[in-house]
């Protein structure tokens, strides 16, 4: 038996979507900037991601994990060339690892 959609979300009936950030709330959220959220997602660190009707950008939760990585790298003194390779090389918080390796096949 199928369930019914919402015709809303497009999900079935009852099914809650994980929330969506635009990138001033994550940027909030996260600690930092619009700026180096935008940076990041040019330099290939944070995937594009679905943007609304409106062209507005919506990040969903696991980019936080990937922004913690981030940051984490950055404090040690890594350039933002080496955090790229090493996150595509799947060194990426969990739930993220290997991701960019098998998008690139």
């Amino acid at each position: 038996m199928r369930r019914a959609l919402d015709e809303a979300t497009g999900m079935p009936a009852g099914v809650v979507p994980p929330p969506r950030y635009r990138v001033g709330d994550l940027a909030r959220a996260a600690g930092i900037s619009r700026q180096q959220i935008h940076q990041y997602t040019v330099l290939g660190l944070i995937r594009e991601v679905e943007r609304t009707g409106g062209n507005q950008r919506l990040y969903g939760p696991e980019v936080f994990g990937r922004l913690a990585a981030i940051r984490r790298m950055r404090a040690a003194g890594r350039p933002l060339t080496d955090i790229r390779a090493r996150l595509a090389a799947g060194e990426a918080p969990d739930g993220e690892k290997g991701r960019d390796k098998e998008e690139g096949e």
